[in-house]
């Protein structure tokens, strides 16, 4: 039986997240450099958009298309980046926490054929928890002007609570319903199954623990703004120092601030949620004792095998 393989709590899952990320730094950093990467490459692009004085106002005016363009462009292969990234990190998680040795290269193969349906997972997650909210948002800015017009100054108070609570119930719902499909990722490419499926795996999964991917959440949450703070500060007042007010070397310096910052925290979360993954499914399947006896009959076990294999 694989040691890691039992029943965890919170302290211990995230004890487990730091020592694998201690312990395999150079594997988890390097595979999270991909997203800070392009969004480093977006803010290149923001640095370039910035004309110095003397450019022909039609060559500033089609500059500044072309760098609109490379943004959008930009941000696009930056949320792919991330999801590629993500699914990456968990196949690294599934290697070391089991005992294997895996590399950046066989991480990112491994989602070879996958990419389209990781990032379809991720979207999904986020339209499913938050669309509702943000559909409520709309029609409370919307339906504010018109209640507040012709009606009295205690109602149209009482319309602007009514339609400010609902949009606070809203978000929560959103966050309890991301808490939900928090462990898709990891069934998606773990378990070679479609984006559908793995969304209705992660609700069977997180049933029990979505207080704990919560804390996680919260706890990663903050480790991951104090690194950002701790090298953006530095570099917003180095910026101001050096560049005397110059737009592009501010958003050069405060870019490679954030690309060393999530480099440094980007892995961190992913390593926990994968974590919580295995966790369930050897509380509610028995995981660990799949594995071994799959291990003794040398059989492969259905919908285990990405996770398994080495």
């Amino acid at each position: 039986m694989i040691t890691p393989l039992r029943p965890m709590s919170t302290g211990e899952i995230l004890d487990r997240t730091f020592n694998l990320y201690r312990n395999n730094f150079v594997l988890f950093a390097g595979i999270a450099v991909l997203p800070p990467a392009l969004m480093l490459v977006v803010q290149l692009i923001q640095a370039g958009m910035v004309t110095t004085p003397g450019h022909p106002r039609g060559a500033g005016a089609g500059l500044a298309v072309a760098g609109g363009l490379g943004m959008i462009v930009g941000w696009i292969a930056y949320l792919v980046g991330i999801a590629v990234a993500h699914a990456a990190t968990v196949f690294a998680v599934s290697a070391v926490h089991l005992g294997r040795t895996t590399t950046i290269g066989e991480s990112y193969g491994r989602v070879k054929g996958r990419y389209g349906r990781v990032v379809w997972v991720i979207f999904q997650m986020a339209l499913r928890s938050f669309l509702p909210a943000m559909l409520l948002i709309i029609v409370a800015a919307v339906a504010m002007p018109l209640a507040m017009r012709g009606a009295g100054k205690a109602a149209a108070s009482l319309t602007v609570i009514v339609i400010g609570l609902a949009v606070i119930v809203a978000a929560i719902m959103g966050l309890v319903l991301y808490l939900r499909y928090a462990l898709a990722v990891p069934a998606c490419v773990l378990e070679d199954i479609e984006a559908t499926a793995a969304i209705k795996r992660s609700a069977t999964l997180s049933a029990g623990s979505r207080g704990q991917i919560f804390v996680i959440y919260f706890l990663m949450g903050i480790i991951a703004y104090i690194v950002m703070f701790v090298f953006l500060i530095p570099a917003t007042f180095l910026a101001a120092l050096v560049a005397k007010g110059s737009p592009a070397v501010a958003t050069l310096a405060t870019g490679l601030a954030m690309f060393i910052a999530g480099t440094l925290a980007g892995p961190i979360a992913t390593i926990a949620l994968s974590l919580v993954y295995f966790d369930q499914r050897v509380r509610k399947e028995a995981f660990d004792l799949q594995l071994m006896m799959a291990a003794v009959d040398g059989t492969t076990l259905p919908g285990a095998q990405a996770a398994s294999a080495g």
